[in-house]
This record gives structure tokens, sequence and C-alpha cells, in this order.
């Protein structure tokens, strides 16, 4: 897969980031998605961010588009260091700006830096099996489906998500960006 010139740059989350992202904490489509809201489950999407910040085993970074602005956020986290893998999580709040391929564009980043820089030799990650968009994002920039993880969570209406575990290795990332 040939690069072409980036449409976002990725940089050291901050503080201020934070100010951001509560409101996206709001917005019940990216809830679903994110699986902010799901019974038994409600999570503070602002407060877990703040908690990520500084964390040895965690890397978050703030996604903007070309002009600066602050569109979304992309994490490594469960950074195990010595089987040299982690957990890739990502959130284009922004509505406007979905649709676009910037989400593709900063897990490619996010798995350059992971790989190149940090030495990691395999990322995975969990998306809910509605989550389409998502999915082919994710299948684009090399990951594989590993496992389901059945009825991961049980709505009050007894309806339950599933979720897939998908996972890259180094060598698929760097064969796919060679060829």
């Amino acid at each position: 897969m040939m690069r072409v010139k980036s449409r976002i740059n990725l940089r050291s989350f901050t503080a201020e980031d934070l100010e951001k992202v509560k409101a996206w904490s709001d917005d019940e489509e990216l809830a679903k998605f994110l699986g902010l809201k799901l019974p038994g489950e409600e999570v503070d999407y602002y407060k877990r961010c703040q908690k990520l910040l500084g964390k040895r085993n965690s890397r978050v970074l703030a996604i903007e588009d070309r002009g600066g602005r602050f569109i979304g956020e992309v994490e490594l986290n469960q950074i195990a260091w010595r089987r040299k893998e982690a957990e890739l999580h990502i959130c284009i709040g922004e509505r406007r700006y979905w649709g676009q391929g910037l989400g593709t564009e900063a897990v490619l980043a996010a798995l350059d830096l992971a790989f190149e820089d940090m030495g990691l030799k395999s990322v995975y990650l969990r998306v809910y099996r509605h989550n389409l968009r998502a999915i082919r994002c994710y299948e684009k920039c090399g990951f594989r489906k590993e496992a389901i993880l059945r009825n991961r969570f049980r709505s009050e209406c007894g309806k339950g998500y599933d979720v897939f575990l998908m996972k890259i290795k180094a060598r698929e990332h760097f064969s796919q960006t060679t060829a």
C-alpha cells in the first residue's frame, strides 16, 4: 500500500484537548460506537482520557486536520513492553470529518509510531460488530479478525453486543506499506 501525503497530523494530547473531549462524551451516536453508554458499563470518556495522560503504558495522541483543528484522538494503551504489544483506540469526535478516510490515516500513522518508533510487535483492538465503518477502516489498515467475544454486553431488553478482537503484526504492517 503506497502512502499518500497525509491529511492529518498526530501530536501529543494535552489537558486543553480534554475540553473538546467533554463535548464528544454527550454525543449519543458516538457513545454507541465507543461503548460509552451500554447498560452496566457507563464510561465517562473525559475521565478515561484524563486518566491515560502521562501513563507509562499508554500514548494518547491528538488528531488534527491540515488546518490544525483538533478532530479526534488515537490511543495506544495497555502497552505490554515485554510482550511488545498494545491496544489501539481511536475516536474521530468531530462528525463533519466522518467518512472521509481520516480515521484510516490516523490508524496508519499510529501503527507507524507503534512499530517503527516504539518497537512493538503487534497491536490489537476491540470493536463492536455493529460498528461497520470502523471495521472497514481497520481491515483497510491490515487488521484481521482473531476472535468474536459473543454477547459481551447485554442491554436491558436482553440484546447482546458482539465484539470483534482484531490484530495486526509489525511484519504485516511493513509488508503492506512496501507493496
